[in-house]
């Protein structure tokens, strides 16, 4: 109990930072959504994507490994440090190099020839972003949540001020409306018609900041070029990286072929960049789940790995799985059921017209964080190559899923298929979990959790109100009864009140 006490503690500090860094990145949501037009979010929102590809090739696995060659023998965790920052720093060159060379193709590849700037501010955040994780990582390892939230929370914010410094008050400025004094200062470089470029600009800037603030753990860093132990972290890091690649198509490979799947015409006058950006804009409401399960990743991550000694951890993994299951059925569940006032944070009325996806793109990373859960049994068996395989697996789904789906029922087609892709990673990793590092997962009590969470959000979904006040009531009664279903069937594991006897 007393290690699930800390891992729940470290999650809680951890997801504290996530919860409040993604709600503050979150309002960036409407704030995009009141200026640009569905057309330019969606192009925004097909950058971003792209860029989740290129920061897994720029990280290749190599926080993961770190994490397991730290552990194996803590006397030579600071030579691995130096000996990953080493390779990060080095292959970053060549990869950002080798994008700012090729800007102009890409940007003619994708579709947007007149932007191959956009290419360069992304190598440049990229480059910063992929160095500056194995610092972060040295802060897990090391047990130091505060730091890294700190650090997390301030660059949002710093990047939160600076979009609205260059999309709002700048352009006023310039236009007179008001602080026109500082219109001298903004005009010499002002150009309005950069119009998104400025939303990356602010990323970068806000994400550079990561370098003072992470300066002591870069200044430890020593290089070292030691090839046997870079074969043997190549070795594990890469199965990691195709792992990570392939799960990144898992996640963002139907945004981005939104646009060249669509036929045309499919939603009226809307193009493929306008249903890009209305998807996109509904997507971003099943960050509420992503914050859990991120929160869980960077703490779990550097548990998992510290408790695989211990001869009772198999259990220990099990508890830790079945109250992950009840709190994401229960996230599942609350946003489900209050999506038509949620959906009022997207200020435009037509990025609403996608807001029946967020249950199936909800239900899908709850399955992708029951995933990371079962990925243990690989990471502490160094057979990573089968996290490979699994997330090869759920790619090739992704891929033909979408290729089918897209076409016929548009966008939702994207968010059935994120379902589907993630549930048959978690079965198959179960099932071959089973064979090489046997668990006892209660698994008649998850398939509980989830069936009566999904049952519960298909029946609010069936009734409808002429009053929204009572329909919120409503509708939430169905969270109060799944939280006290929860306490009455656990009521064995949770914790006892205690006594205090005068």
């Amino acid at each position: 109990m007393g290690q699930l006490k800390k891992l729940a503690g470290q999650t809680a500090i951890y997801g504290v930072s996530s919860i409040v860094g993604r709600l503050l990145n979150w309002l960036l949501t409407p704030f995009y959504t009141g200026i640009f037009e569905p057309g330019e979010y969606g192009q925004m929102t097909i950058l971003y994507g792209y860029s989740a590809f290129l920061l897994i090739i720029y990280t290749y696995g190599l926080e993961t490994t770190f994490f397991r060659f730290s552990t194996r023998d803590i006397t030579k965790g600071q030579n691995t440090y130096g000996q990953v920052m080493t390779m990060i720093v080095l292959t970053t060159l060549v990869f950002t190099i080798a994008l700012w060379a090729f800007a102009q193709p890409i940007a003619s590849f994708i579709e947007y020839p007149d932007h191959s700037s956009w290419i360069r501010w992304f190598a440049a955040i990229l480059a910063v972003e992929a160095v500056m994780s194995i610092p972060f990582a040295k802060l897990r390892l090391e047990n130091r949540p505060i730091k890294f939230a700190s650090i997390k929370i301030l660059v949002i914010l710093v990047t939160i001020l600076l979009n609205i410094f260059l999309l709002v008050i700048a352009p006023a400025a310039i236009a007179g409306e008001y602080l026109v004094f500082l219109k001298p200062l903004i005009a010499p470089w002002y150009d309005p018609s950069l119009g998104i470029e400025y939303i990356f600009i602010a990323n970068f800037l806000g994400t550079f900041l990561l370098v003072p603030l992470l300066a002591k753990e870069l200044m430890v860093a020593r290089f070292n070029w030691n090839r046997k132990l870079i074969r043997q972290i190549l070795a594990y890091s890469l199965p990691v990286g195709v792992m990570g690649l392939a799960g990144t198509v898992n996640e963002t490979f139907g945004r981005l072929m939104i646009k060249y799947l669509l036929p045309d015409g499919f939603y009226g006058s809307g193009g493929a960049d306008y249903a890009t950006g209305v998807y996109g804009a509904c997507f971003k409401l099943s960050v509420f789940m992503n914050l859990g399960i991120q929160a869980f990743r960077y703490a779990a991550e550097p548990f998992f790995f510290s408790s695989a000694s211990d001869k009772n951890s198999p259990e220990l993994f099990s508890k830790v799985m079945k109250w992950f299951v009840i709190f994401g059925a229960l996230v599942f569940l609350g946003i489900s059921v209050n999506l038509n006032w949620l959906g009022l944070l997207l200020r435009q009325s037509e990025y609403r017209e996608a807001l029946f996806i967020v249950p199936f793109l909800l239900m899908g990373y709850l399955f992708l964080g029951i995933y990371y859960n079962l990925s243990v049994w690989y990471k502490l068996t160094d057979q990573t190559y089968y996290g490979a395989y699994i997330a090869l697996l759920g790619a090739l789904i992704t891929v033909v899923g979408n290729v089918l789906l897209i076409p016929v029922i548009g966008y939702l087609g994207s968010a059935v298929v994120t379902t589907l892709t993630f549930m048959v990673m978690a079965v198959v990793s179960y099932y071959l979990g089973e064979k090489h590092y046997p668990v006892p997962y209660k698994v008649p009590n998850a398939f509980f959790y989830l069936i009566l969470s999904s049952t519960l959000v298909f029946g609010a979904s069936q009734m409808h109100f002429s009053s929204f006040l009572l329909e919120l009531l409503v509708n939430n009664l169905a969270v109060v009864c799944f939280i006290v279903i929860v306490l009455i069937k656990e009521r064995a594991d949770l914790p006892r009140p205690k006594r205090f006897i005068s």
